[in-house]
């Protein structure tokens, strides 16, 4: 018995500056739960598009989007949506320069109910899991950029997320952080049993994805 999909993209259009950019054209996708999928194409293919539209950071022209039982493409609820289901790593880390590690991977917590204290516990282990547990005070400007990423990746499953969207998390380290960085991905994915869907267009980042799929001028072609 085939498991059903638990994202689902279905027939979705999006367009930009008067509909003068076709961004997607029909796009359809299915992704089960904990699984693990690249979306791999050129530079304008429409993947970061997708990927943002699948985040409720943007809303399509067409089609519906859903994640579970929520209707993304509704456009209701967005912000509990991203703060409860969604954890996002982007290419630059966005990390607060005047804020260190343990405070930065703290802030997509603000307005939690959860004590702080188990909070900030859960961002110390966090931190310690991916190798910063000497690097908690540091503020980013102390930090190298494989270090920034890698609190970025702390920042993004801090609220336990189901979702992680990956947008190019590598593509400003060099090949050995790159590799360690997706490393970290696939061993939180794995004890966390999250689902994440990382956009490249380097196929030796989408090759630790556990499915490929490609897009080409907003239509998805394999996979």
């Amino acid at each position: 018995m085939n498991e059903k999909p638990w994202l689902v993209v279905n027939q979705v259009y999006k367009d930009f500056d008067q509909g003068k950019i076709k961004a997607l054209r029909g796009v359809n996708l299915s992704v089960k739960k904990g699984e693990f999928v690249a979306l791999e194409g050129p530079s304008g293919s429409g993947k970061s598009t997708l990927l943002h539209l699948i985040g409720g950071l943007e809303q399509p022209n067409q089609g519906e989007i859903r994640v579970g039982n929520f209707i993304v493409s509704e456009g209701k609820n967005l912000d509990h949506y991203r703060r409860q289901t969604v954890g996002f790593i982007f290419q630059l880390h966005n990390l607060l320069a005047h804020l260190n590690a343990l405070e930065n991977v703290l802030i997509p917590t603000i307005g939690s109910k959860t004590p702080l204290s188990q909070r900030r516990e859960r961002a110390r282990q966090l931190l310690i899991r991916v190798g910063l547990e000497k690097r908690l005070h540091y503020r980013p400007p102390q930090l190298s950029g494989g270090e920034r990423q890698r609190v970025a990746v702390a920042r993004a499953f801090i609220n336990q997320p189901q979702l992680i969207l990956a947008d190019e998390p590598t593509g400003a380290l060099d090949t050995q952080n790159s590799a360690a960085v997706l490393q970290l991905l696939k061993e939180l994915q794995q004890e966390a049993r999250t689902t994440i869907i990382l956009v490249s267009h380097n196929p030796a980042v989408t090759a630790a994805a556990e499915r490929k799929i490609k897009i080409i001028d907003g239509r998805i072609i394999e996979g």
